[in-house]
């Protein structure tokens, strides 16, 4: 027998740990890569509220509106439906639909926007979904659903975002939103 023989011989054991082992790394190391793949591929987006106003010689008394910015972060493109927006709050079931105002359009001041809309990977998209005043009121409606707890779990709603493939982003500035309406009662 021979030196390498009587080695392979003496250590058969550690050579098949050490084997066991590289083949688990291997997979470990490939499930990884597959994983990271897959969130590549996922829909990502960031967004936002604000309160915007329109500048224009054409409109004297500059119309107030909330809008919301979407930035697509993934690498894919994003499908946006014209129900993209909801409203929730945290101990119900329902959430509340809100429809963009700019789906329609205001003569002369917003053009109509037709939906889907497709945002490219690293692009961003700007939707007008309301005059501030119309907001107010919706948000005072949706609060008076919940009479005994309105001021309470009012509070901790949330607004959240559907893309058109079902995944559900939460919005930034909600609750600033959600307190100008407040702060904006009649």
């Amino acid at each position: 027998m021979t030196e390498i023989e009587a080695y392979c011989q003496a250590h058969q054991y550690t050579i098949s740990a050490f084997g066991s082992l590289s083949t688990f790394a291997a997979v470990v190391v490939s499930l990884w890569l597959a994983r990271r793949a897959d969130l590549a591929n996922r829909t990502r987006l960031r967004a936002s509220f604000e309160v915007s106003t329109l500048l224009h010689e054409s409109l004297p008394d500059r119309p107030t509106f909330v809008t919301v910015s979407i930035v697509n972060i993934g690498n894919l493109p994003l499908i946006v439906s014209v129900g993209f927006l909801r409203w929730k709050l945290r101990f119900s079931q329902e959430d509340k639909l809100f429809l963009p105002i700019d789906r329609q359009g205001i003569p002369g001041v917003l053009p109509v926007k037709n939906y889907p809309i497709r945002i490219e990977p690293r692009s961003s998209e700007t939707f007008f979904v309301s005059e501030c005043s119309e907001f107010v009121k919706q948000m005072q409606e949706i609060k008076k659903e919940f009479r005994f707890f309105n001021g309470f779990f009012f509070y901790f709603r949330k607004a959240f975002i559907i893309t058109q493939d079902g995944s559900k982003f939460r919005v930034e500035g909600d609750r600033g939103i959600a307190n100008f309406a407040a702060s904006h009662q009649n």
